[in-house]
């Protein structure tokens, strides 16, 4: 009879974990694609609430990953390299805040960052593409001096 409730124990606590891993990973896509549609909105409407202003905060890296998947090696106007340099900038205004610590390090923002910078068209980007990178490289070293 022993064996038997402990078996079913057994089974129960296997169940449990498994539901509660796929809930958990439910949750963690959900989030990933409401970043990536911030991303994307932004981008496309040249506009940031304060909604956007609070998710990409939480983002980092993953904001400058989701850039890269939505511009996929186009040609940006003006207008979208500002918005992504603005998605940049929000993404590392305080690291310390970033959901996943891995995030917290600016190197996909970096690899976008020369990309718009080889993709400018004109000096005025390419200032604001240094000005940003500045920006985030300060933050970052900040939150490495004070974690």
């Amino acid at each position: 009879m022993k064996r038997k409730r402990s078996r079913a124990f057994e089974l129960l606590a296997v169940v449990f974990a498994f539901g509660l891993a796929s809930w958990a990973m439910a949750g963690t896509r959900a989030s990933d694609s409401q970043g990536e549609e911030t991303v994307r909105r932004v981008i496309q409407l040249g506009g940031i609430s304060g909604w956007d202003d609070k998710e990409l905060g939480r983002m980092g890296d993953a904001a400058a990953v989701d850039v890269a998947k939505f511009v996929g090696g186009d040609n940006l106007s003006e207008q979208q390299a500002g918005s992504v340099l603005a998605v940049l900038q929000l993404a590392f205004s305080s690291p310390k805040l970033v959901a996943t610590p891995s995030d917290r390090e600016p190197r996909a923002a970096l690899f976008v960052l020369r990309y718009l910078e080889a993709t400018a068209a004109n000096a005025a980007v390419k200032q604001r593409v240094a000005e940003a990178r500045s920006l985030i490289l300060q933050n970052y070293e900040k939150y490495k001096a004070n974690p």
